[in-house]
């Protein structure tokens, strides 16, 4: 409990750093980057789903394309907010949802699982105040972007 509070604050102060990978439907230019900064609220019609809002709360997504392969993109994606489904509600609202994305995206038989994992989280160690970034294990379904 205590350790979670001091995280807890740095996440609320923004000193948490995430980042995701995410395989989208349809290509992207390869030096495409771009700030979405739309609010999000709960869909009125499904409340198991969000929706850009205009009366919602802040959400900002930074995504810069990571590559192409057939009809898919590979695209990094930071948190500036950390909004429920907001990386899956901000790249639908571009045209470009996750694929196996149940919720926003496309089912495609192309890739095994939905398209979004953690790629890293960066943050300081709240007692030494050291910085450290952890990153997950590379993922098989990134392979095709890699050609």
């Amino acid at each position: 409990p205590f350790f979670q509070q001091l995280f807890d604050a740095q996440l609320s102060s923004k000193k948490i750093h995430r980042h995701y990978l995410a395989i989208t439907n349809g290509n992207i230019d390869p030096n495409f980057h771009m700030t979405i900064n739309k609010p999000l609220g709960r869909d009125r019609h499904n409340s198991g789903m969000y929706r850009v809002s205009s009366t919602g709360v802040e959400a900002i997504t930074r995504v810069e394309a990571q590559g192409n392969y057939q009809s898919y993109s590979l695209l990094g994606c930071t948190l500036e907010t950390g909004r429920t489904h907001q990386i899956r509600v901000h790249l639908a609202s571009i045209d470009h949802p996750i694929v196996n994305d149940v919720l926003y995206g496309i089912k495609t038989k192309d890739f095994p699982a939905m398209g979004l994992w953690a790629d890293w989280i960066a943050f300081r160690n709240p007692i030494t105040n050291k910085k450290h970034k952890i990153f997950d294990q590379p993922n098989p379904m990134y392979e095709p972007f890699k050609k």
